[in-house]
């Protein structure tokens, strides 16, 4: 899994098969995130959000993304 800016398997090393449906054959394994890493992940992205990132995205680019996140967090309740 992806966080961060770098990639790593989840906390407890747990995956996930994807399968083809026709056939059943597993496609790809991926990381199965734990709520630390879940966690963990939302750190990394809010202090991206508050800093670096966040100060250089344009304006409105900056509100949609808020407005995705506002979804996301509504849909996790």
């Amino acid at each position: 899994m992806g966080s961060n800016n770098e990639w790593s398997a989840s906390s407890d090393g747990k995956t996930f098969d994807t399968k083809n449906p026709f056939n059943d054959q597993s496609l790809l394994s991926f990381s199965h995130a734990t709520k630390d890493d879940v966690d963990r992940a939302v750190k990394a992205a809010r202090k991206a959000f508050q800093t670096t990132w966040g100060n250089n995205i344009h304006a409105t680019e900056r509100a949609a993304c808020e407005s995705i996140l506002d979804v996301l967090y509504k849909a996790d309740e």
